[in-house]
């Protein structure tokens, strides 16, 4: 109950891009156990920049969405970081915001794992860890996001 009220004080703008969100990242979730990455990284890659073109100055701060987006990633069950860095991207184009999307990989021991994140200014603003810096990062469709 704790959790829809602090959803109701959110402003309408905030609300919008929870919604966002929380629709992008199960569409994404979803559309990673059928389609090639290669060709849902393509497309959202020439849908955030269809975004930016015609995005204006935004109402929220990019801090704020970057928090919007992890908590209603948290709302859809078995959410990694590559959907949640995949619908941010397209999120932060909407909001005037140019993301850059990094995927990398780190071996530990045995164990290989995958990271996504997103970088605004060279900072990263989604997918943050403590040991990121460990990730070996791959190279991505077109270059920065």
């Amino acid at each position: 109950m704790a959790s829809f009220r602090r959803f109701l004080s959110l402003t309408f703008s905030e609300k919008l891009v929870f919604c966002q969100a929380f629709l992008l990242v199960l569409r994404f979730r979803r559309a990673l156990k059928h389609r090639p990455f290669d060709d849902l990284l393509r497309e959202t890659l020439a849908r955030a920049e269809k975004r930016l073109a015609r995005s204006g100055p935004s109402v929220l701060s990019a801090g704020r969405i970057s928090w919007l987006i992890s908590k209603a990633a948290t709302a859809v069950i078995e959410s990694r970081c590559l959907p949640q860095a995949l619908a941010g991207h397209i999120i932060f184009a909407e909001y005037g915001y140019r993301t850059c999307f990094h995927i990398g990989v780190r071996k530990g021991g045995d164990k290989l794992e995958a990271h996504a994140w997103l970088t605004l200014d060279e900072k990263v603003i989604l997918g943050d860890l403590p040991d990121l810096e460990l990730f070996e990062e791959l190279p991505v469709l077109g270059g920065e996001g």
